[in-house]
């Protein structure tokens, strides 16, 4: 197949130099034939600019509202890819989850946004996550939290965030399940396509040490 679509991954980080470094090596290990490309959005953090690669990999600052959103929709802003995805900076990318979610979305005409299971990593065991289908509707989300429904799965249509979907809402306290949020809107307009795999590793202790102070509120209304 020719003319894939252009793919830019959101990685905002904070002070977790290791674990953000092993997220951007499992991004970049993708296996895709298409353009991809990835920023680093730092929020209220020193950026390392030793992280900037060429063309593939940016590295930024958050200049919109403090916390988890308005650094994801940082990135957004500095993307004109085809696609855009997420990855948290404790969390990776198995092989295989770049290609697999861009086949999906091109086999669903009319699809916007793409997610996958995951494997949540817990003091060192594997235990996968997945939907049970291949989409995911907006009566599901409603009805469950749905925890593989997962931000660092999601793969949306750039032009489906600025037209229709909108960004991830700034406006949430403490950036509280902007992801949940974010995907139900989605989800109004058109089904998630869900590849049912774990393609997706989510570190459980490391997630929970990191609420201690990753993207910690500066005030009431700042991100989690």
């Amino acid at each position: 197949m020719t003319g894939w679509p252009s793919v830019g991954v959101v990685l905002p980080a904070h002070d977790r130099p290791g674990p953000l470094r092993t997220a951007l090596a499992a991004v970049l290990a993708q296996e895709y034939p298409g353009q991809l490309r990835a920023v680093v959005v730092y929020d209220r953090a020193e950026p390392d600019p030793g992280l900037a690669g060429g063309d593939r990999v940016r590295v930024a600052v958050n200049t919109r509202t403090p916390g988890l959103a308005g650094a994801r929709n940082t990135g957004i802003g500095l993307l004109d890819t085809d696609l855009v995805a997420f990855c948290d900076d404790d969390d990776e990318w198995l092989p295989g989850k770049l290609l697999a979610q861009v086949e999906a979305l091109l086999a669903r005409p009319g699809a916007e946004f793409a997610t996958c299971g995951i494997t949540v990593d817990y003091a060192g065991a594997a235990h996968p996550r997945l939907a049970g289908r291949d989409e995911v509707t907006h009566a599901d989300l409603v009805r469950s939290r749905m925890v593989m429904v997962h931000s660092s799965t999601y793969l949306v249509y750039a032009a489906a965030l600025a037209g229709g979907i909108g960004l991830v809402d700034e406006r949430i306290p403490g950036s509280q399940n902007e992801d949940w949020d974010l995907a139900l809107r989605a989800a109004r307009r058109h089904p998630l396509v869900n590849v049912d795999q774990p393609l997706v590793r989510v570190f459980a202790l490391r997630a929970a040490v990191a609420d201690q102070g990753r993207f910690a509120p500066v005030d009431a209304g700042a991100s989690s």
